[in-house]
């Protein structure tokens, strides 16, 4: 009794007034309901023994009143205690749900596609956006493939996947195709894949509606892919349209690995319903273009093909000012880079300012070491990569306060997509951004760094990852993985138990298969057999 005594007090005390108030009028009833009964009773009893008693004249009208006024008492009571839960019940699921949204409920539902805008969708605001003269350039062979794939109106809905060069218009492709077809759609926006894997279990469910939603997910990265297994896949497409967009160096790279590593990643693409859309425009579509952007050069540039985004964002002009920033402004090169280089090692989100001057001094010791890393330095380089060009747009965007987004269009130049000159990530960031870093990011660190050959780095990551729940199994079976290739076998062998005793319905059957193939390896015929059991058991395939 007196262990459970603290517990009480704390769950008194956290009752709002209103509960409170709602749970006293409720005994109040009770008593009054309570105390009608008794007095009732006392009136009869004494009247079958003196019928002429003068109390009971009085009695039965004072027990009538206290039983309806305890009747009504109770019930307001409890329907007041039962409002005040389901708000309490909101609010907690409310705080659960926004976080994992990247434009939240708007007055109690989700938003509607046509309520959007595409920049809220994913496309980059430019110097047209702000006074509404973005007018859509037509994609023909896309718009149609996208909006046949889209017509589907019952379910299983699709995983529709458009992929493309960093600035080809996939967003802006894929948004108007969806506008088309569904413009009244309720719309989820995940802030990344792991976002999108928790919504989908999330109880009560996310969506209601009897129609098809979307779920908006835009720029996937191969770690997003890791967390759209069969059974989120499967959830989402009894209420869902999943639609999503993927550069194609991003996409290529992810079915090209033979890594166990991106098992997972490359069945949700297989799964997906693939479009890609050409970076160079077609001569019709260039000649919309023009009529659209009389202002702008949309043709060959030094015979190498251009396309409408990165015309409007002056993708080029700004992959130009970062590579002379060496000479005009040093500590702008610096900044920008180690955001770039961020971005390209696995962070998906913004990074913040405070991460950026910590890698500051890193940077900046590269570019020029003999400029001193101060604050006045690192606000000038921060306003340089800041600063928009021409088209208005910077390599650096603000995105929220203190948080800061790279133009996706350096990251892949800096990477070699355009130029086919891969920058090397510096071998000094990816330590401190481990360091840096909370272990809700580490997974994503850690495929880029298994992606980059950086295997001791990706090994240290994946342990990060295990301690943070949404990733901890997945991060287990990965790091199986990871440490059998560097012939860890026991560090392997441990691993793989860790998922397999999540019972997770994907990953921990795919570590049973894993370890079942280490043990055969072994020649431990008997254990590989109950491990490919666990996995026979469960239904899925590797």
């Amino acid at each position: 009794m007196a262990d459970r005594t603290p517990d009480r007090r704390r769950l008194k005390h956290s009752l709002t007034p209103e509960l409170r108030l709602a749970r006293q009028a409720t005994t109040f009833g009770l008593i009054s309901v309570t105390a009608a009964a008794i007095l009732g009773l006392t009136s009869v009893f004494f009247k079958a023994l003196d019928s002429s008693a003068a109390f009971t004249l009085w009695t039965v009208p004072v027990a009538l009143t206290l039983f309806v006024v305890g009747v009504l008492s109770a019930v307001m009571g409890r329907i007041a205690e039962l409002r005040e839960k389901n708000k309490r019940a909101e609010r907690e699921w409310n705080e659960r749900v926004v976080p994992l949204l990247r434009l939240p409920v708007r007055d109690g539902r989700l938003p509607r596609l046509r309520e959007l805008t595409d920049v809220e969708l994913g496309t980059t605001p430019t110097r047209y956006t702000a006074g509404n003269m973005d007018e859509y350039v037509p994609r023909t062979l896309a718009d149609e493939k996208l909006r046949v794939t889209l017509t589907c109106t019952q379910a299983p809905f699709p995983f529709v996947l458009l992929y493309g060069d960093s600035k080809a218009g996939k967003s802006r492709t894929m948004a108007e195709a969806a506008r088309r077809q569904w413009p009244a759609a309720p719309v989820i926006v995940p802030r990344n894949g792991e976002a999108a894997a928790t919504l989908a279990g999330i109880e009560p469910p996310l969506i209601l509606e009897t129609s098809p939603a979307l779920v908006w997910l835009d720029d996937l990265t191969a770690a997003d892919l890791d967390y759209l297994t069969t059974a989120v896949l499967d959830s989402w497409s009894h209420r869902a349209i999943v639609v999503g967009t993927m550069t194609t160096m991003r996409y290529r790279d992810t079915l090209r690995t033979g890594s166990e590593v991106g098992t997972a990643a490359r069945t949700a693409l297989h799964r997906a319903v693939v479009h890609e859309l050409p970076f160079e425009l077609s001569e019709d579509e260039r000649s919309a273009a023009q009529r659209a952007y009389p202002q702008e050069k949309l043709s060959h540039r030094d015979e190498t093909p251009v396309s409408i985004g990165e015309t409007l964002v002056g993708g080029d002009e700004l992959a130009r000012k970062l590579r002379a920033g060496r000479d005009d402004c040093p500590p702008g090169q610096a900044v920008a880079r180690a955001a770039v280089d961020v971005r390209r090692a696995g962070l998906s989100r913004p990074i913040s300012e405070d991460e950026l001057k910590h890698l500051f001094p890193l940077y900046l010791r590269h570019v020029n070491s003999g400029i001193a890393p101060t604050a006045d330095q690192f606000t000038s380089g921060l306003t340089w990569a800041a600063t928009p060009v021409a088209s208005q747009v910077a390599i650096l965007r603000q995105v929220r306060t203190a948080r800061w987004e790279v133009l996706d269009y350096v990251v892949e130049a800096e990477a070699g997509e355009h130029s086919h000159t891969e920058r090397p990530i510096p071998g000094f960031l990816w330590p401190e951004l481990l360091a840096m870093t909370a272990v809700s990011d580490a997974f994503g660190l850690a495929r880029a760094a298994e992606s980059a050959g950086q295997l001791d780095f990706a090994r240290d990551a994946m342990r990060q990852a295990q301690q943070h729940p949404p990733s901890a199994s997945m991060a287990s079976s990965f790091l199986g993985t990871l440490l059998e290739k560097q012939n860890d076998v026991i560090g392997a062998k441990t691993a793989y138990q860790q998922a397999i005793d999540s019972g997770d319905t994907y990953w921990a059957p795919a570590a049973a298969y894993d370890l079942g193939n280490l043990l055969a390896k072994e020649g431990d015929v008997t254990g590989a057999k109950i491990a490919y059991q666990q996995t026979i058991d469960s239904g899925q395939t590797f």
